[in-house]
């Protein structure tokens, strides 16, 4: 059985490596990021486990900021939400907020389901912000019911499952159903929104998402 935890602050210069844990209805509250963990450890590495109806501003579950890498194996995050403030800000990445900024972190994804997870504006599932030289890669991952819902609920958001700000995100032998949302006006990239950067798909899937599938900022 898994080891249940609540959430997680973690500091520079620290390692994590956790295996079969469980993390679910966990709130950033005044943090504002990371409903589950808050991280800018120099290893972070999270396998068999799983991130359920957690909230934060930007990161349902995990905000990865400065200096992590970070990995990901077989771990899955269902019903995560990102919520915008007051003001009308924020509400990015669903599940996962990434920055690394630095070009020897980087962020590897692997065998992980993404079901169900909401962000207000951008990123139903990961809003991968990017640093110098970073690359995020994804690999035989499942992205299913995502939600990037837009603003006042009348447009589509931005990257059902995924949004892009920067840099590089590589996919491969993933598959993603039914992200995005149906709205008056659609949704930019009901699995992919590439706002800059680039993103590579290489053998993927893409089935029943909204709007259109990929979209690419001109």
């Amino acid at each position: 059985m898994a080891t249940e935890k609540g959430r997680q602050s973690i500091g520079p210069w620290q390692t994590v490596r956790e295996d079969d844990i469980l993390i679910q209805n966990q709130n950033a509250g005044d943090d504002l990021t990371g409903g589950a963990y808050y991280t800018n450890a120099n290893d972070f590495e999270i396998s068999n486990s799983a991130f359920n109806t957690n909230s934060a501003e930007l990161g349902g579950a995990i905000y990865n900021f400065f200096n992590s890498r970070t990995v990901l194996t077989n771990c899955s995050f269902t019903g995560n939400v990102a919520n915008w403030n007051i003001d009308g800000a924020n509400g990015q990445g669903g599940a996962l907020w990434d920055a690394p900024l630095n070009a020897e972190a980087g962020t590897q994804i692997t065998g992980s389901l993404f079901d169900g997870n909401t962000a207000a504006t951008k990123g139903g599932a990961i809003y991968h912000a990017g640093g110098p030289g970073d690359t995020m890669t994804i690999t035989n991952c499942t992205f299913k019911n995502n939600i990037a819902n837009g603003p006042y609920l009348l447009y589509g958001g931005n990257g059902g499952a995924i949004y892009n700000f920067a840099d590089v995100i590589r996919i491969s032998n993933s598959t993603f159903t039914g992200n995005g949302k149906i709205t008056k006006e659609g949704t930019y990239g009901g699995a992919i929104d590439v706002h800059a950067g680039t993103v590579y798909s290489t053998d993927d899937l893409y089935d029943d998402n909204r709007g259109t599938a990929v979209f690419v900022s001109p």
